[in-house]
């Protein structure tokens, strides 16, 4: 079955009513969505008979996109009668495949190209580079105290600094 492209809001909510469909929320500016593509032409032609697999762009859903949740370029989403039943950010096509073959819901992500918000991993990534805590990061009033000792580690580690160097000569 060929790749759907999807060209209005009105065209996504009448495919999102089939069984099995995937939809892959693109952007026309997104490098890692134009590199995918192709792979994600393949694999709706050999997913014949199975599941139908779409692509609609942000800029042709323009603010209706909020209402899919996207918050990365690429993402893929399964759906069933029109309810989501997995995702997947990013183009990570084991993860897809996996998708696709668990049929249960479920969540798979993976890098995208972000659109701001909250990406838990890369502020652990963050944190631990500065030195900061990871714990509990869900609580809003942690993350100030993870930050704040960050920033003292930050702070500590300069002060280190010209005292090894007066060491040195």
């Amino acid at each position: 079955m060929p790749l759907h492209e999807i060209d209005s809001a009105e065209a996504l909510k009448a495919f999102l009513q089939g069984s099995s469909v995937i939809v892959c929320f693109s952007a026309t500016w997104c490098g890692p969505c134009k590199a995918s593509k192709p792979t994600l032409e393949a694999l709706a032609n050999e997913m014949t008979n199975t599941i139908k697999i779409g692509i609609v762009y942000e800029d042709t859903l323009k603010e209706a996109i909020h209402d899919y949740n996207v918050r990365a370029f690429p993402t893929y989403v399964s759906y069933e009668q029109g309810t989501e039943q997995n995702r997947v950010e990013g183009a990570d096509f084991e993860a897809i495949r996996k998708m696709i073959a668990s049929g249960k819901a479920s969540s798979f992500e993976s890098e995208g190209q972000s659109l701001g918000g909250s990406n838990l991993s890369a502020r652990e990534a963050r944190l631990a580079r500065l030195g900061g805590t990871t714990t509990n990061t869900e609580d809003e009033s942690t993350k100030d105290v993870d930050m704040k000792d960050a920033k003292a580690n930050d702070e500590a580690a300069a002060d280190d600094k010209p005292a090894a160097k007066k060491e040195e000569t």
